[in-house]
């Protein structure tokens, strides 16, 4: 139990006081004191408190890069890269990865964030993965080339750091990156292993354990993004401190794509009942088009709720306030149907899925797609959403 004195600093949000003065967002966007309150009165107080002082600190330590309105950005995380051989999980996307990156966002002047747990270091010895992956270090050199690389560092992959000077791509390694959008809109990228203590303190013997005995043995190192009470536990954790900061956390690790603080259920809960009060104000032939669109997205609800068992698979990560847009997941890029990402542009972020055009499209009923010209690669547009807008919610709701 904390003392009753670090109890009421925290109560009070000391601890979220503005780190300095390269921070104006924070006198603008006041924290709420309802969801640290709430945590005082559970059994994991001390828990939380110890991962918001993390990553508060982690915010403070973070280097500060501002980005003009023009500039693109696509944020990648979890892909796992191992020696190529069968139990590389990063092969069967190797050719979409490798290819969008080459052919779509190299040439479009897109920054390349990559979000922790890129090589898989915990499973495989760096010398291996380099071996195997010549072509995507070569991607990234040319994305490093143009100043467009930022690599930030995971769980699986956090032996970089010791390998900082054998890396074959000239590039700084971050735990995280504070960028600031014209208007001091800032974005926290970071992996988010950071929201486990456990994780945090033995990720070394965890490493060890993994690649010396678990691994050779068969087992996989997929404990967070396969347990859906842990994962829910770590993004309530970033989406508390998020939303008391009043900045918008770019994060991986869980595996599962997060827009606007939201899983797939609740974003296609809210798509509907948006869509559900647009249809009384417009054209008739505007009500068809809306009605379409609200049945395809009722198919998308049914075949997303979790089957009985499962039930915490699309659990929110937030209780019974109104949902503050202030966490963001990329996903990873070692999925069955394809890759996800986040995309940066033109004021807006969208939550992005590329996919072979060999896969069965029926699963993104109501993207927006976009053919790759050259290529069998498709990206479907899930989410897209003003940046103004979230920010404008953002620092409204979280009062």
């Amino acid at each position: 139990m904390l003392s009753d004195k670090i109890q009421r600093r925290f109560q009070k949000i000391e601890l979220m006081k503005p780190l300095s003065p390269s921070q104006p967002w924070c006198d603008d966007f006041p924290p709420s004191t309802s969801s640290l309150t709430r945590l005082d009165s559970t059994q994991n107080f001390s828990r939380d408190a110890a991962v918001f002082r993390r990553l508060e600190k982690l915010l403070d330590d973070a280097p500060r890069i501002p980005l003009d309105s023009e500039e693109r950005i696509v944020i990648l995380s979890d892909l796992h890269l191992g020696n190529g051989g069968r139990r590389d999980d990063y092969k069967k996307n190797a050719e979409l990865v490798q290819g969008v990156l080459r052919d779509y966002y190299l040439p479009d002047q897109y920054r390349l964030i990559l979000n922790g747990d890129i090589e898989d270091t915990q499973n495989f010895a760096f010398s291996s993965i380099l071996h195997a992956w010549p072509e995507f270090f070569e991607i990234l050199r040319d994305f490093s080339n143009n100043d467009k690389l930022v690599k930030i560092i995971g769980n699986h992959d956090e032996e970089m750091f010791s390998h900082s000077r054998r890396y074959p791509v000239p590039t700084e390694l971050h735990q995280a990156v504070l960028f600031l959008l014209k208007g001091n809109m800032p974005l926290f990228a970071f992996h988010g292993h950071h929201a486990s203590n456990f994780m945090w303190k033995c990720n070394d013997l965890i490493g060890y354990l993994t690649k010396w005995i678990a691994f050779p043995l068969g087992f996989h190192n997929y404990t967070i993004s396969h347990s859906n009470t842990k994962r829910i536990i770590y993004e309530r954790r970033i989406y508390e401190f998020a939303k008391q900061m009043g900045l918008i956390a770019l994060i991986g690790h869980t595996h599962r794509p997060l827009f606007e603080s939201m899983p797939k259920v609740d974003s296609l809960k809210y798509q509907i009942e948006k869509l559900c009060r647009e249809y009384a104000g417009v054209t008739q032939h505007e009500q068809t088009r809306l009605a379409k669109r609200i049945r395809n997205l009722r198919m998308q609800l049914q075949e997303a709720l979790p089957r009985k068992g499962n039930e915490g698979s699309q659990a929110s990560i937030y209780d019974s306030d109104v949902v503050v847009p202030c966490l963001f997941n990329s996903g990873c890029g070692i999925g069955k149907r394809g890759i996800t990402a986040l995309e940066i542009s033109d004021g807006s972020i969208a939550l992005v899925h590329w996919l072979h055009q060999s896969t069965d499209p029926s699963a993104f009923p109501d993207a927006e797609f976009h053919p790759l010209p050259g290529t069998p690669y498709i990206k479907a547009v899930l989410r897209k959403e003003c940046l103004q807008y979230i920010f404008t919610r953002i620092r409204l709701l979280a009062k």
